[in-house]
Order: C-alpha cells, then structure tokens, then sequence
C-alpha cells in the first residue's frame, strides 16, 4: 500500500511541479501555444496523447 501511495503522489508531484503545462483558453491554437513554448505541435501532441489538433477551453496541456 505504501508502495502504491507514494507512486501516486510522486506522480501528481511531477505534473504540477515538474513538467510545464498550459491550460488551454477559448481561442488558443494549438501551434500558437507550440510557440509560445517553443515545441513543435507534434511534440505537444505526442506528449499528450493526442491524434487531433482539437482542443476544448479548460484543457491542460503537458508541455515536453
């Protein structure tokens, strides 16, 4: 069990910490944020799992 909750917690540690992201705002491109990153779209993509270029407002986006 202990195993397990630290796993967990290191994992939530690493996203809101460790990796940038961005939380998509009504309007945003997704090459307009590759931009302001300065990461390739499919980079963005990869790092999210995606297959299409749609994004919905409130999305978070992990940055690469």
């Amino acid at each position: 069990p202990f195993g397990f909750i630290f796993s967990l917690f290191f994992s939530l540690f690493q996203f809101l910490f460790l990796w940038p992201h961005h939380i998509v705002a009504k309007g945003d491109p997704l090459w307009g944020i590759s931009r302001r990153y300065k990461v390739s779209v499919d980079a963005i993509k990869k790092r999210n799992g995606m297959t299409s270029d749609f994004l919905r407002p409130g999305d978070s986006l992990r940055i690469p």
